[in-house]
């Protein structure tokens, strides 16, 4: 199973909805979508570097809300302590 796999997983068996598995994962997609963009692979892990300048991105260069910045953070920040 990947990551995510195990992680969406992980977020059933705490009873999270399923919007917010959804959000997550589209989270995670985009996450891995910027990662291939930048450093032309696939990510095997996720290293706090690149959560850091993925993080920075979304803020200064596509202007997200903090909303979505928080739903980022929360997302990673669970995903390191899983």
């Amino acid at each position: 199973m990947s990551l995510i796999e195990n992680f969406v997983k992980h977020l059933r068996l705490e009873d999270k909805s399923e919007n917010t598995i959804c959000n997550y994962r589209l989270a995670v997609k985009e996450y891995f979508s910027w990662f291939e963009g930048t450093f032309d692979k696939h990510p095997r892990s996720l290293y706090i570097q690149n959560v850091k300048d993925y993080l920075q991105y979304l803020q200064v260069i596509k202007n997200e809300v903090p909303k979505r910045l928080t739903l980022n953070f929360r997302l990673f920040r669970n995903i390191m302590n899983f």
